[in-house]
């Protein structure tokens, strides 16, 4: 009798055991997920900033900026081009083969693509202002997205630019190319580019 009493108890006392480890199993799993997609959304206390792809190269460019005479004030904007022109993951940072070359896939490191950003950029807003073009981030954002002939097209409708204007462009001289939405698809960045220069302070 005490043999089965003893037997019953023990087969219960497993049930027991057994149930409480798939509750610590599924809290486990539980706390795992959570951590995993804490992880992919990157959520954080702190502020949204660039990737350390992109924000390495920021003293570079900041010394290209003043070895070539363009303000630093345009620095945030400029590491906010470079977060979407490439991310950091591309020879050609700033993607910027084809106003130096004609074509894409020239450029043949990061430094030489930084000294031609910094350069086209001062092209474009020399040109802007000699065709009495407000070389407002716009405008000068999305003429290096389109081109430098994109300028006399502003100059044309007598406008700065618009999506719209931006859209014609593609359509009647760039055959399709080019980014209408550029702009914002840049200064999207913009405050993680200005989070990342205060936090290097």
């Amino acid at each position: 009798m005490k043999k089965k009493y003893w037997s019953k108890r023990f087969k219960v006392n497993k049930r027991r055991a057994n149930s409480l480890l798939v509750v610590l199993s599924l809290i486990l799993l539980i706390v795992l997920v959570v951590a995993f997609v804490d992880r992919l959304t990157d959520r954080s206390d702190g502020p949204a900033v660039l990737p350390e792809a992109v924000t390495q190269w920021r003293p570079l460019v900041l010394a290209e900026m003043e070895k070539q005479g363009l303000s630093q004030a345009w620095i945030d904007v400029m590491m906010a081009q470079l977060m979407q022109e490439s991310g950091g993951r591309h020879v050609d940072i700033f993607q910027c083969s084809e106003s130096k070359y004609g074509v894409p896939g020239m450029i043949e490191s990061e430094e030489e693509s930084i000294e031609q950003a910094v350069y086209y950029w001062l092209k474009l807003i020399d040109r802007a202002e000699e065709l009495g073009i407000e070389p407002s981030r716009e405008n000068i954002l999305q003429s290096y997205n389109m081109g430098i002939g994109y300028l006399d097209h502003l100059k044309e409708h007598r406008s700065d630019t618009t999506p719209e204007l931006a859209a014609l462009f593609s359509e009647t001289v760039h055959q399709g190319g080019g980014d209408p939405n550029y702009v914002d698809n840049v200064l999207r960045y913009l405050e993680m580019a200005i989070n990342s220069r205060e936090e290097s302070y």
